[in-house]
């Protein structure tokens, strides 16, 4: 009996250390740097001698109810494989548009991106490694972006937030992505659905009662006002559309 106990205790034992945290191999990468374009987010590091993979984690935090303040994040991890033998800086980089999330108030864009990065090597069974991360790096902070193109904005029976709205790039007035942007610059983020009337015309609209119009249908407006995209309208008043894009 006293050999059965003394067996199960070392299979015990055993089992706890195979199942103890791997210990760090690698240190975090020295430096770090990152940028953004009107596009695009980037992250530049030094090389870890013996990495052989390298995740690179955004943090992006999100402003869901339009109070400017972030209340709730979610993380973005992308394996890397060494770049030039992982001589010299390494560097990755990814669309703005990865980090859009849909809060069921249509896509969003983070109001903070942070990023860092850890080198890994893992063993070829497998297992975890808690190497640690670089320092964080705010991404939006070394973000700079060229030429905005803006355009005025309205609403009926309501005040816009804004009196305009403002891409990096030509506004385009077939673009649903261009038409919601204009909407919410108006009436904040979530305060617009995307709607299709009974002429199947499509637009961003703030309760049906001012339509920012990307589609076109086949029915006049009222009787005499046929919508086409770009406009700015409302059927309670039969007003002329006035412009949300050139």
């Amino acid at each position: 009996m006293q050999k059965v106990l003394l067996a199960s205790l070392g299979l015990v034992l055993a089992g706890t250390l195979s199942a103890a945290p791997k210990k760090s191999t690698l240190p975090a990468p020295a430096t770090i740097s990152c940028a953004g374009d009107c596009d695009n987010a980037s992250v530049t590091w030094s090389p870890v001698d013996g990495a052989t993979i390298y995740t690179v984690e955004f943090v992006a935090g999100y402003d869901t109810n339009a109070d400017t303040a972030v209340d709730t994040t979610d993380n973005f991890a992308y394996d890397v494989a060494p770049q030039n033998g992982n001589v010299g800086d390494q560097a990755f980089s990814t669309a703005f548009a990865d980090f859009e999330q849909d809060f069921g108030l249509g896509a969003i864009a983070p109001v903070t991106l942070f990023v860092h990065v850890k080198a890994l090597n893992p063993p070829k069974k497998g297992g975890a490694q808690s190497n640690p991360f670089s320092a964080f790096c705010d991404v939006l902070a070394a973000t700079t972006c060229g030429q905005s193109y803006c355009h005025s904005i309205g609403a009926y029976f309501a005040t816009c937030l804004a009196p305009e709205f403002c891409v990096h790039h030509p506004i385009d007035p077939t673009s649903s992505a261009d038409a919601k942007a204009a909407c919410e610059a108006c009436f904040g983020v979530g305060g617009c659905t995307n709607r299709t009337d009974s002429a199947g015309r499509s637009s961003w609209s703030s309760g049906g009662i001012t339509n920012y119009y990307y589609g076109p249908g086949d029915k006049p407006l009222c009787t005499t006002i046929t919508a086409i995209p770009g406009d700015l309208y409302t059927g309670v008043t039969c007003a002329t559309p006035s412009r949300w894009a050139p």
